[in-house]
């Protein structure tokens, strides 16, 4: 009815887009968006049109791309659909741009809102992309960075009525725990993890397959450093750990099977129920089993010893393939680490690590040609990854043979169809910081004054409460304070700011 109505047929194109039960018409909700941005060229419907082509046929969107987040900057998400196209293109540099645009606008939304991280739908799933697309990218340190503000952000319970509590397995929290794990592992940023070993970053929790993934990484960064005795020490709480666990599968299973074969089940049966009491032990002993013969493999080379090193890799496993070719090139396997560099590329296409490792391993098997090819790919991939990282640092030789600078890293030119990108700063800051609390000076209840800036830099719980007369506020405070002392062991002060008077305030006290 109305032919010249944009909204209209933005949102018949939506809807058009959603009808699940109807088989989509690609071609006519194209043209519709064609024809809107046609007179409109920064009509936010780019967002459908991504959305349109993201499984489909991802080339098809590349025009929005440059436009999308343009046409709402102040919607994170507008800067965040652009990284789907782009990262299915495997042009990973473009993508950190558009997700870390997303992620500005979000922290600075959310700063001056005061909305907590996890309460912004897409948010977690932007950035650990974001993340990932980094690694991709061979900007370790800006992935590290950002990783580690994933486990800062406050965290946000599903608490059950019984008083115990999860965190989502999609929270920044979680994912930001699982990148910083693994971009320590894969590039082998020994320091940096002997740096954080005994930080909430790396911290392990109380289970025995956690305990395993934290040892294997700790006992591995301290051969690889030269701190054989303090490696030792960690190996020997593995295998402790391994033994103890060892026997807790064989216990479970036998009182399982005895359990069973008393209610008289029948042979299967018993089974089944002596493999279901084992499996809980399956994945902390498999973990300890490969930590502790990563771990014997690095004390190996340390030492010199390449056979002991090569049983331990072979028991090792769970490397990525352009790990598993640097060992081998260790070992004198040069034919396998070549191939096993071929394969990490091709798994890892247009990706910075698995890229260098190969230019490195071809350099190092004295295959010229190849290794400058496998170089000059990485050079126009990754304009901006990091030369100090081990992984890229030891590609110093190469480039000198190649007659390049120091700094081999080659400027990318713009990409034409990313439209007209404003500074990132302008959008937001990289990481979310929390707000600061407004200063105050107030009287205790010794009429004595405080102030909030002495505890500046110190985590504090303050209560605020109405006074004596408030029987909800005296409630809250009487189930503080049975567990005051858990808090002080924490490290964590609880203040109760009330607007009482003096004498309220030590009638409350008491």
């Amino acid at each position: 009815k109305f032919p010249d109505d944009l909204e209209a047929k933005a949102f018949l194109a939506l809807q058009m887009y959603r009808n699940v039960k109807a088989k989509k018409n690609y071609a006519t909700i194209e043209k519709l968006i064609a024809n809107i941005l046609a007179k409109n060229p920064l009509h936010p419907c780019h967002h459908y049109r991504i959305h349109l082509w993201d499984y489909k046929d991802p080339k098809r969107a590349v025009p929005s791309i440059g436009q999308c987040g343009q046409a709402s900057p102040s919607i994170a998400h507008m800067w965040h659909m652009p990284g789907h196209i782009l990262s299915r293109l495997k042009r990973y540099h473009d993508a950190t741009w558009q997700q870390e645009a997303s992620a500005r606008v979000d922290h600075a939304n959310m700063m001056r809102d005061r909305v907590m991280p996890d309460e912004i739908h897409n948010f977690a799933h932007n950035n650990e992309w974001l993340t990932r697309n980094l690694d991709y990218a061979g900007r370790v340190h800006h992935a590290v960075t950002m990783a580690k503000n994933m486990i800062e952000l406050p965290r946000l319970p599903r608490v059950k009525d019984d008083g115990t509590w999860t965190i989502a397995t999609r929270s920044s929290h979680v994912y930001g725990r699982r990148h910083l794990h693994g971009l320590l592992a894969n590039y082998e940023l020994w320091d940096e993890i002997l740096a954080l070993k005994d930080t909430h970053y790396l911290r392990p929790g109380n289970s025995a397959a956690d305990k395993a993934k934290h040892w294997r990484l700790v006992s591995s960064a301290h051969f690889n450093t030269g701190k054989i005795n303090e490696g030792n020490t960690i190996l020997v709480l593995m295998e402790k750990l391994l033994t103890k666990q060892r026997d807790g599968k064989t216990k479970a299973g036998e009182a399982a099977a005895a359990k069973a074969n008393t209610e008289k089940k029948k042979e299967s049966d018993v089974r089944k129920a002596k493999s279901a009491a084992e499996r809980n032990y399956n994945t902390a002993i498999t973990a300890l089993e490969r930590g502790i013969a990563e771990a014997k493999m690095h004390r190996a080379f340390q030492a010199g010893n390449k056979e002991e090193a090569k049983a331990n890799f072979a028991k090792a496993g769970s490397f990525r393939n352009d790990r598993k070719a640097v060992i081998q090139l260790r070992l004198g396997n040069t034919a396998e680490a070549i191939k096993l560099a071929e394969s990490a590329v091709k798994s890892g296409a247009e990706q910075a690590r698995p890229l260098a490792a190969q230019a490195y391993i071809l350099h190092a098997a004295g295959k010229p040609a190849e290794a400058k090819a496998a170089i000059e790919h990485l050079r126009r991939i990754a304009p901006q990854l990091d030369l100090d990282t081990e992984c890229f640092a030891r590609l110093a030789p190469l480039a000198k043979s190649l007659n390049l600078p120091a700094d081999w890293r080659q400027a990318q030119p713009a990409a034409k169809d990313m439209g007209l990108r404003p500074d990132l700063d302008s959008l937001g800051p990289f990481r979310w910081e929390p707000s600061a609390a407004p200063s105050w000076t107030l009287p205790d209840r010794n009429n004595k004054e405080f102030s909030l800036a002495s505890l500046r830099g110190k985590p504090v719980l303050l209560i605020f409460y109405l006074g004596m007369g408030c029987l909800h506020c005296m409630e809250q405070l009487n189930k503080f304070d049975p567990v005051a002392d858990r808090f002080s062991r924490q490290g964590i002060s609880i203040f109760a700011v009330s607007s009482d008077t003096v004498a309220g305030l030590k009638d409350t006290f008491i």
